[in-house]
């Protein structure tokens, strides 16, 4: 048998809930931003992080840094000097390996006239570049995410320091927006804080604490 006096909701007890939806959501979607754009700029840093590791390892084989490039392994090892840009922000750059291009760290000793190079990885959304001194003694990376608002630099003179330069209006643009010192053998160009990095406020990079 049916009852005729059942309840739904109130008119007025819908709108409290839909009001109650519309405050949580107003204070999630702001939270959930903030938090990717975090996690893309540690993505970034990262991605320093592994650039720095490869230089070790190109090092350690021919006694000099290399640039970055993008190619296969048993091509030509490049020179010395500014690197290429990787920028994986559409995709993934894979690690190069012999006979398969991809991201890559290549020198030349100019005393040996050995070459070597050491393939790594950028993930998607992250773009970075590895500069060397003419003689390979040393070297700049910075790394940067599409979709961050800082990018990070380690020097070869200061290897264990990351330092870091922020601007809000890098967020979605896929580029090295930032602008970095090129490396100087025996010199940690970062560290006395004038290195303008095109930062917003402050226009310089500053040491990652």
């Amino acid at each position: 048998m049916f009852k005729r006096n059942q309840k739904g909701f109130t008119l007025i007890e819908l709108m409290i809930v839909i009001a109650i939806i519309g405050i949580l959501a107003a204070i999630a979607i702001p939270q959930f931003a903030a938090y990717r754009v975090r996690a893309n700029n540690t993505k970034a840093a990262t991605t320093a992080g592994v650039v720095k590791s490869a230089e070790a390892a190109l090092n350690q084989d021919i006694g000099v840094y290399g640039p970055s490039g993008q190619a296969a392994l048993d091509a030509a090892a490049g020179g010395l000097g500014a690197g290429v840009p990787l920028d994986g922000d559409l995709s993934a750059i894979v690690a190069a390996t012999v006979g398969a291009a991809g991201a890559r760290l290549s020198g030349q000793n100019p005393g040996t006239l050995s070459q070597s190079a050491v393939g790594f990885s950028v993930p998607a959304g992250v773009t970075c570049q590895a500069d060397t001194t003419a003689d390979g003694a040393s070297y700049v990376i910075v790394a940067e995410a599409f979709r961050g608002i800082r990018a990070f630099a380690v020097d070869g003179d200061a290897e264990n320091t990351m330092y870091f330069v922020q601007n809000q209006d890098w967020n979605g643009d896929p580029a090295l927006n930032t602008a970095w010192p090129a490396p100087a053998p025996g010199t940690d160009e970062f560290a006395a804080g004038t290195a303008n990095g095109n930062g917003v406020p402050d226009a310089n990079w500053r040491l990652l604490q």
